[in-house]
Formats: structure tokens, C-alpha cells, sequence
């Protein structure tokens, strides 16, 4: 999963460490 495209994506992996 990355996180750099979506706003919410960055708060959902926030959790993921994914960035």
C-alpha cells in the first residue's frame, strides 16, 4: 500500500507505517 496520492490514504497507512 502506498500513500502519495490520496490525502486520506496517508492517514489510513499512518498506521501501516507505509509513510
Amino acid at each position: 500500500m502506498k500513500a502519495d496520492i490520496h490525502p486520506n490514504y496517508v492517514q489510513i497507512n499512518a498506521t501501516c507505517s507505509c509513510g
